[in-house]
């Protein structure tokens, strides 16, 4: 019996240390298992520390446009992450990579430049300064001034043409509609209305007016008054009232986006001489502020990659050819000649001899050049932006001065104060021109699109 008892104490005591011993291994392994799984979590988090930090790093040197290679490898702690920039248009893709031993995240972020639109209703758009007209100069387009609009020597609107408040259209073909407060020695392919008088003025679809004088309406006549030397081939209505005149419209662009446009320039680089500054063949420029006239000459071919703002005045010339970076894609780019401190003498820009303004390319891209000089509004004889001679364009743009076109000059559209254009002059407006986008600014000019972790 004894004999049989301490067997029995043997076997439990041996079940007990086995039972133990399981109990023990589980926990063991248990607690290796968990250190593994934190080992993994951990290499797993500084793969995506080392990605998330590639990223960062490689989106602070895009955005500040610093020194940077398509791939670089960067080291993070013990951690490696391979950042990739892929550029499509004015996108920038950037594609990061992070290694921690077998242990890999890769994340991905999109920046695309900032882009400020403005939408160019009119091939030409004209402030109270008014549209002057000469020598069959032409506008494929139609126009909308806040002053006058008139003409000399067989000059032509293929649209419409419209002068707001209490301004004429005088001695010009509209081949669309047009509507002023008068019209006078004209001719009207389409409708025409006016406030006060269409006097000496062929009307080919019905007129409206407070009063007929001397005219030609092919249709029919809605009128106050009308003399006897009035021809109506359609159908009078006498006692009709007439027709408001027009309100004048604002700029396109406010002088605000244009002073921010100006900030941007001049958060990039800043010139200051030699004075005049004249670059040479493939210079790239932008973004960047001028402090000096600036003159491209000769066959000299200049690209801009920023918005450009030049403090002095700017002279294009002799088949030079200025053109925007085709990393553009279908945005628009801006230069600005601009003194604030003298805006009645200096920010004038000459455009001649067969010098080209080329946009990226793509369609839709243009190179817009806006003068800032204010003569014409204060009453000076100083010409803001003048074109002549063969030369090419995209956009111009003086909101508060004279813009000058002539000898065979072909523009897609002009905005200004006032607009002067003669000897053959024409201006073809591109329906595209109704929502431009322009892209502006370095450091601040990126947009992020969207920051990711992809497979």
């Amino acid at each position: 019996m004894e004999t049989q008892k301490g067997y029995a104490a043997l076997t439990l005591t041996l079940l007990t240390i086995v039972i133990s011993l399981t109990i023990i291994g589980s926990f063991a392994l248990f607690s290796l298992q968990e250190a593994a799984v934190t080992r993994a979590l951990m290499k797993s988090a500084e793969s995506r520390a080392a990605a998330e930090g590639g990223l960062e790093d490689v989106i602070y040197r895009v955005s500040g446009r610093k020194k940077l290679s398509p791939s670089e490898i960067i080291g993070v702690g013990a951690a490696t992450t391979t950042v990739s920039v892929t550029t499509a248009g004015t996108e920038r893709i950037i594609s990061s990579r992070g290694i921690r031993e077998d242990y890999q995240r890769n994340f991905e972020a999109r920046l695309d430049i900032h882009t400020a639109n403005a939408s160019f209703f009119y091939g030409a758009q004209i402030g109270n300064g008014g549209l002057i007209m000469e020598n069959t100069s032409a506008i494929q387009g139609n126009v909308y001034s806040n002053g006058p609009i008139t003409g000399n020597n067989s000059p032509t609107i293929t649209g419409d043409a419209f002068a707001a408040s209490t301004s004429p259209i005088r001695a010009v073909t509209v081949n669309g509609n047009a509507h002023a407060h008068e019209i006078i020695d004209s001719a009207v392919r389409g409708y025409a209305s006016s406030t006060a008088l269409i006097e000496n003025t062929i009307v080919e679809k019905d007129a409206h007016a407070y009063e007929l004088k001397n005219a030609t309406v092919n249709r029919d006549a809605y009128y106050q008054v009308s003399d006897g030397a009035t021809t109506v081939l359609g159908t009078r209505f006498p006692g009709t009232p007439p027709p408001h005149d027009l309100d004048p419209l604002p700029m396109p662009i406010s002088d605000s986006l244009l002073d921010q446009w100006e900030n941007d320039a001049a958060a990039g680089e800043i010139i200051t001489g030699p004075c005049p500054y004249t670059p040479s063949h493939g210079t790239s420029i932008g973004p960047a502020k001028i402090i000096c006239d600036v003159i491209i000459d000769g066959t000299n071919e200049i690209t801009l990659t920023g918005t450009l703002w030049i403090t002095g005045n700017f002279d294009l010339k002799n088949s030079a050819i200025l053109r925007v970076h085709q990393s553009f894609d279908d945005r628009s780019a801006i230069l600005i000649a601009d003194n604030p401190s003298d805006r009645t003498a200096e920010g004038t820009i000459i455009i001649q001899n067969s010098s080209q303004i080329l946009g990226s390319g793509a369609a839709g891209s243009y190179l817009m050049l806006v003068s800032r000089n204010e003569s014409a509004e204060r009453g000076g004889t100083n010409t803001a932006i003048d074109i002549k001679n063969s030369s090419a364009a995209s956009i111009y743009y003086a909101p508060h001065g004279k813009l000058a076109i002539q000898n065979n000059v072909v523009l897609k559209e002009a905005t200004a104060y006032q607009i002067e254009m003669k000897n053959s002059a024409e201006l073809v407006y591109e329906s595209g021109l109704n929502d431009v986008r322009f892209s502006s600014g370095p450091a601040a000019g990126y947009d992020m699109k969207y920051w990711k972790e992809v497979e």
